[in-house]
């Protein structure tokens, strides 16, 4: 099977960590990848880092612009760039799918289903949406159902259950459950030094609490604020620091300003090494809003994997990810008081924050392992593109014409043996658990 993976990226985070696992470790499977990045070039650096040299670079790729546009002027300059960049993307996608005869798409985020969408319908070929994210608003909702009944996608990857519950009602295409994966080589507390810590000359005795995350709306970084003013520690006894970068850092940092924590709360901007900063903090939080997108978060399960101790909120998937009083400590979103009660303890409790961390990294190996996660992705790709020769007419919107060039496309792959049933003969059964209805076919991978 000849792949190729998409992923809209401005910055480097989550998304674009899982994404580098599966480019850099399918090929084991039998999968030839081709990688589609862009518009920002720090997941060039990461791929070139893992060895991957089939990659396409483009800056024709929808993107999120940070903080909405709010005149009309500047609304109408955001639809005339998008609409532009969205036209540039279709002969994008087409003409790298026709050059390299691309037999599925692999799209990661929703700017990306956007984009790639419809040009993958045209061209034919199976696609396979991955999620990360849940979806709150019903407007985006709305959207994001015509769109799945315009360009059909083969399959979705959902990265937790949460964001199943969130999407599956929108998106009628079979369903996986496949969670993130953590490269524990990498991610091991004993192959790193604290750097960061000792470039941001922060003492052995403070306390340093990290937030891996984008400073967006929805992080929790309102909470944050207010469980300073409750917990009341001088900064020489008690650091925030906050590794990402996004377009709303000013506005938190004017926020922490003027409630008079400038010297308490630093924003240290995208780390290459998120290992060593991870291994800089004695507690690492994600104190995620109620309403937020958030699934599951890449973060923490890095934080886990170092033997942190880390606080998260029970929204999306974190309390997935997260066993409360066993491998982290969970806490209501949008309470500030629980949040600033549950920094306490573990600052006052360094026997309960080497207990947490033990059980974490252990809980890590065995349930968010990469070997098993890029497994179980070649997997799904070999079951979507089976169910998809043995249903090509399963989208009322798709023509005739794109369904027999799909089942043309897997027939002449199949002789060559890069079809989706060459590969299932390659890739062993992962166990699975049906959790609904088997005409939904969404399973959960364990």
């Amino acid at each position: 099977m000849r792949l190729l993976y998409i992923i809209p990226s401005e910055g480097f985070g989550g998304a674009e960590r899982q994404a580098v696992y599966h480019i850099r470790h399918l090929k084991k499977w039998g999968i030839d990848v081709i990688a589609l990045v862009g518009p920002g070039k720090l997941i060039l650096d990461q791929l070139a880092r893992e060895g991957v040299k089939r990659v396409e670079f483009t800056t024709a790729m929808l993107q999120d612009f940070g903080k909405p546009p709010v005149n009309p002027v500047s609304i109408m300059k955001y639809i005339a760039v998008t609409s532009i960049t969205w036209i540039r993307a279709q002969k994008v996608v087409v003409d790298i799918i026709r050059r390299h005869g691309v037999d599925c798409v692999f799209i990661s985020r929703s700017m990306g289903w956007f984009m790639a969408g419809i040009a993958s319908h045209r061209a034919g070929v199976l696609q396979i949406w991955r999620a990360g994210s849940c979806l709150p608003g019903q407007i985006p909702r709305l959207l994001l159902r015509w769109y799945a009944m315009l360009v059909c996608p083969d399959g979705i990857v959902f990265n937790c259950r949460a964001v199943r519950s969130s999407l599956k009602s929108l998106i009628n295409a079979p369903g996986w459950i496949v969670y993130n994966g953590v490269d524990m080589g990498r991610f091991s507390p004993t192959n790193e030094i604290p750097e960061i810590r000792r470039k941001l000359h922060i003492a052995e005795s403070t306390t340093v609490v990290g937030v891996s995350a984008r400073p967006a709306p929805g992080k929790g970084l309102e909470t944050i604020a207010k469980a300073l003013e409750l917990l009341n520690q001088p900064p020489a006894k008690f650091q925030i620091v906050i590794a990402g970068d996004y377009g709303w850092r000013g506005y938190f940092e004017r926020l922490f300003a003027d409630n008079g924590f400038s010297q308490q709360v630093r924003f240290i901007g995208y780390v290459d090494r998120i290992e060593s900063f991870l291994r800089s903090c004695d507690i690492v939080i994600l104190p995620s809003e109620r309403f937020s997108m958030e699934g599951l978060p890449n973060a923490l399960l890095e934080a886990m994997a170092m033997q942190r101790p880390v606080i998260g909120t029970r929204v999306g998937g974190i309390a997935e990810a997260i066993k409360h009083n066993e491998t982290g400590l969970l806490v209501k979103p949008d309470d500030p008081r629980e949040l600033a009660g549950a920094l306490y303890r573990l600052q006052k409790s360094p026997q309960l924050c080497a207990k947490l961390g033990r059980q974490a990294r252990k809980d890590i190996q065995k349930r968010f392992s990469l070997e098993v996660t890029v497994k179980q992705i070649a997997e799904v790709l070999s079951q979507a593109s089976v169910y998809s020769l043995s249903d090509p007419g399963k989208c009322d919107k798709g023509t005739d014409k794109n369904r027999k060039t799909k089942r043309s496309v897997f027939k002449r792959g199949a002789k060559s043996g890069r079809s989706g049933f060459a590969l299932l003969r390659r890739v062993p059964h992962v166990p699975y658990t049906t959790e609904h209805q088997p005409d939904r076919q969404e399973k959960t991978y364990r």
